[in-house]
């Protein structure tokens, strides 16, 4: 994925704001529509996007003019999960295949759509999930759905902490990052 991302030439731009829609409309701009794209949404006020690197100053311009909103060009390797990562996922096809009579025995929610697994949709959500917006912020609202009490993330600067305290503020969170914060579980 690394060698695919660095012959892209492509940056991530993480915009922080409460008009996500706006964005969405400036995304469907011809100008734009084969140049950006969502990558994630990771909270309902905050998402990241790919876009080709030629572009990167003129966007956050853009954005900015449009108002209310923050960006932040994010040190990545490129732009994962969008159509940008389309080689790279054509390389992942034939080793998810080896998982493809696998069960599927706990819920797992898959960044592709938020929603759970199933025997039936296990490869197509997994080939999608490269290529595709992951949806971070729909997962902890349906894992909320599904009667999690208390979130668990595990990250070593603990930002995942942050995004999901920032969605669903009223659970338990718990971010571990060391082994001694595994021992404490």
């Amino acid at each position: 994925m690394s060698n695919v991302c660095k012959s892209q030439n492509t940056v991530m731009v993480a915009v922080l704001g409460d008009n996500i829609d706006s964005i969405n409309k400036l995304l469907t701009l011809e100008k734009w529509k084969h140049n950006a794209f969502i990558a994630n949404m990771n909270t309902h006020n905050q998402i990241v996007i790919g876009l080709e690197s030629s572009l990167e100053n003129e966007f956050i311009i853009e954005i900015e003019r449009i108002g209310c909103f923050i960006c932040i060009p994010l040190k990545v390797d490129g732009a994962f999960h969008t159509p940008f990562m389309h080689e790279a996922n054509k390389r992942f096809l034939p080793f998810i295949e080896q998982f493809k009579d696998e069960v599927v025995k706990e819920k797992v929610l898959a960044n592709y759509d938020g929603s759970v697994y199933t025997a039936k949709n296990l490869l197509f959500k997994l080939s999608k999930q490269m290529e595709s917006t992951t949806y971070f912020a729909k997962i902890v609202d349906n894992m909320v759905n599904l009667g999690v009490k208390k979130f668990i993330t595990i990250c070593p600067n603990r930002s995942l902490m942050k995004l999901v305290k920032n969605i669903q503020p009223a659970y338990e969170i718990i971010n571990v990052s060391t082994t001694e914060d595994i021992k404490k579980l």
